[in-house]
């Protein structure tokens, strides 16, 4: 999985990716793992990247900053799924978990929320109503698929300063 941005694209996403990354509740999401060894930050990072990259390569423009805000916050659940006393569904439960805190805390958009609320499709049953929710909904399966097979992030994640 290589990075497909230019360096003016790269400069673009880390403008973009900026304000969500700065918070300190999106940057807690790093003590909590969700596939393999990979936490949810770096994944959420990953898949913002890699659907900014697929974004672009598809020639698509206008919806940037929706798409890589939605897809920092797709996992913005703020719990450890693995421990017991969360829901035992949580396939099913996330999105709503993320964007009720995406909500709260970043007065997230509508095509935002649809990107958080439907990136599990077709656990979710409405499909994405935008390119860019399909987009990030399919990297997000690639990613985690990725992560359970031990790839590691550690570039990606030193090129964004994390």
């Amino acid at each position: 999985m290589r990075p497909a941005l230019s360096q003016q694209q790269t400069e673009e996403f880390i403008s973009l990716a900026g304000e969500v990354l700065a918070n300190p509740l999106v940057r807690g999401m790093s003590a909590y793992i969700q596939h393999g060894q990979t936490s949810c930050l770096a994944h959420s990072v990953a898949v913002a990247w890699y659907s900014f990259a697929v974004y672009k390569r598809l020639g698509l423009h206008g919806q940037e900053r929706a798409l890589v805000r939605g897809a920092l916050l797709h996992d913005f659940f703020l719990y450890d799924w693995h421990e017991p006393g969360h829901p035992r569904l949580h396939g099913f439960t996330h999105p709503g978990a993320a964007a009720r805190n995406a909500v709260r805390y970043f007065g997230i958009s509508g095509l935002e929320e649809d990107i958080i609320r439907k990136h599990m499709w077709p656990l979710t049953v409405l499909p994405p109503l935008h390119r860019a929710a399909l987009i990030v909904s399919l990297v997000d399966k690639v990613c985690t698929v990725a992560e359970v097979f031990g790839h590691s992030y550690r570039p990606l994640l030193l090129r964004c300063a994390l």
